[in-house]
């Protein structure tokens, strides 16, 4: 309920925004993004990406009403025959090439486990139906990607898109479903582009940014609500604490358990 609260009466986004339509978009928005912001501190960093896509999924299969469209296909994306929970499939998938050496591209040659992967999307995607001759046609720019090293470079377009309209969020679905196919080792770099097209290039770097203590303390809880510190091993965060009460003139008394 606080969340809830938050955004709607202290959400600077909404001052003179008088459009309903508006309006509505941006509290959607500042509630998705709030949840990640707040739930993601307390998370590892390879596992924030991870809720990040499901709330993206929330999103769209809710909100936007994208069920059919994309729901399939991102249940697809993230099945395997091992049952792999959620959770671990971008650190598992992300490590793939460089654990397993059969993995490894050589010479702008697949590998049998990569054929078999795009065999699969084939076979199973309606999108990725002429994925061969597609392939085959943009044979340069799909050797580039499939050796480059730089996280720069754009994923090919080997799908179906006969109206040459497809969207963003489109775009990065079939994006992911072909890395996790042949690049896995970029999975979580399409992963973090799909979140993007749905909500915005800071709706992830907002988690990644330094911790504002003196923010939270004013705007995001009230004077009674404890609030607990994690760290990593070997780091004191009383000294934080200890800053922000110098900082803000107020008395600290501290004890120690």
């Amino acid at each position: 309920m606080e969340i809830f609260e938050h955004v709607l009466y202290h959400n600077k986004r909404l001052e003179s925004i008088t459009d309903p339509v508006q309006r509505l978009d941006i509290i959607l928005k500042s509630l998705f993004e709030t949840i990640f912001i707040r739930v993601s501190r307390g998370m590892l960093h390879r596992d924030r990406i991870t809720l990040a896509v499901q709330l993206t999924r929330i999103y769209l299969k809710n909100i936007i009403g994208y069920v059919n469209i994309f729901n399939f296909k991102i249940n697809f994306l993230f099945s395997n025959s091992n049952h792999m929970t959620f959770e671990n499939e971008f650190f598992e998938m992300a490590q793939a090439l460089e654990e397993n050496s059969e993995m490894l591209h050589i010479q702008n040659k697949l590998s049998d486990p990569q054929k078999r992967a795009l065999s699969h999307l084939t076979t199973n995607i309606s999108s990725f139906k002429n994925l061969e001759r597609h392939i085959a046609s943009n044979s340069d720019a799909f050797d580039k990607w499939l050796n480059s090293t730089e996280i720069t470079t754009q994923v090919p377009v080997v799908w179906e898109n006969s109206n040459n309209n497809m969207n963003a969020i489109a775009t990065a679905v079939y994006s992911m479903l072909l890395t996790r196919a042949v690049r896995p080792d970029r999975l979580i770099i399409a992963a973090k582009s799909f979140v993007e097209s749905v909500f915005g290039c800071e709706f992830v770097q907002k988690a990644d940014a330094l911790l504002n203590l003196e923010q939270i303390i004013n705007e995001e809880i009230q004077g009674l609500t404890p609030i607990l510190l994690c760290s990593v091993p070997g780091h004191d965060a009383s000294n934080r604490v200890e800053e922000l009460a110098i900082n803000l003139n107020k008395n600290l008394t501290a004890i120690a358990i």
